[in-house]
């Protein structure tokens, strides 16, 4: 490529615009032309880093540690960290369209750039939009994990990873208020008809509407968790067992009433079993054998 070519590419890089024109001449002079195909890779992430790149053509994918993180085109500049502190590559890049780049190494940034206040300030402005960049993109994985650790992905209840994160936040909270936790264990059978749950959106359709009315019986500071497929915990404060006879017959009122589908009309049998926080038992585990105990015993009572 001849250097009036170079030139006239570096002039729409935003770094270099305050830049005389001689002064872009003789760096388009001192550079290195390198050209990749899609697929080629430039350099390895832990590779040594002596070198800067400026895009004059195509499309770089930036990877980091085998995943694909961002993109950089024409225009942009990349490899600078490596070169200015002197350490290995961060991340691998690898050509995604036919590109052209410009090499510049350590003696050639030493003398165009770092003494030229206006492209160390450009310069620091394009780190600081990336490194911008970069902590929303964590910020907005990390969210992202959080949320498929903590809720159930089909209902939006919390999951049972954060089972003794809620019960010990009731036992907290039963404690400033002088009551008392009560633990239930729910399992919920489809009695009349069988549904057919090969079927997943009926089997969906009729669960998502019994964790509907599940919710309209509890209190917004209450607590419902998905254990599985068709099993909850649900956490409440009771002052005394009056109040537990109560919710138990507000909950079989509220899952009696048939669930239609597709002019099929589905019949729900609530299971529950119950144990009381402090006056039963102490830990969550003895709380939940015991609620599964009561389940046990009254099926061999029906």
């Amino acid at each position: 490529m001849e250097d009036i070519e170079k030139i006239e590419y570096l002039e729409k890089f935003e770094i270099l615009q305050d830049l005389p024109r001689f002064f872009l001449a003789q760096l388009a002079k001192d550079s290195e032309e390198k050209r990749l195909k899609p697929g080629d890779v430039l350099f390895e992430e832990g590779s040594p880093g002596q070198t800067m790149y400026f895009i004059l053509e195509g499309e770089l994918g930036v990877y980091k540690q085998g995943e694909y993180i961002v993109s950089r085109g024409a225009n942009e500049f990349f490899g600078e960290m490596a070169l200015i502190e002197s350490k290995p590559r961060s991340a691998t890049v690898k050509s995604i369209k036919d590109t052209l780049l410009l090499e510049i190494d350590e003696e050639l940034f030493s003398t165009y750039f770092s003494s030229n206040s206006a492209v160390v300030m450009k310069l620091l402005k394009t780190l600081s939009e990336r490194s911008r960049s970069e902590l929303e993109s964590i910020s907005n994985k990390s969210k992202k994990i959080k949320s498929v650790v903590a809720f159930d992905s089909l209902t939006g209840l919390l999951n049972r990873n954060l089972l003794e994160d809620r019960f010990s936040m009731a036992v907290a909270r039963a404690n400033r208020e002088k009551a008392k936790v009560l633990f239930l264990y729910l399992d919920l059978k489809v009695i009349n008809p069988q549904p057919d749950f090969s079927d997943q959106e009926i089997s969906d359709s009729i669960l998502l509407e019994a964790v509907n009315r599940l919710s309209s019986c509890l209190r917004k500071e209450d607590s419902i968790i998905r254990l599985s497929n068709r099993e909850f915990v649900l956490l409440t404060l009771i002052e005394n067992a009056g109040t537990k006879d109560a919710l138990f017959k507000k909950i079989e009122q509220h899952l009696k009433p048939a669930i239609n589908i597709d002019e099929t009309s589905f019949e729900l049998e609530p299971l529950i079993g119950s144990s009381l926080f402090p006056d039963e038992h102490q830990s969550l585990e003895e709380l939940l054998k015991n609620a599964l105990k009561e389940i046990q015993g009254s099926a061999i009572i029906q």
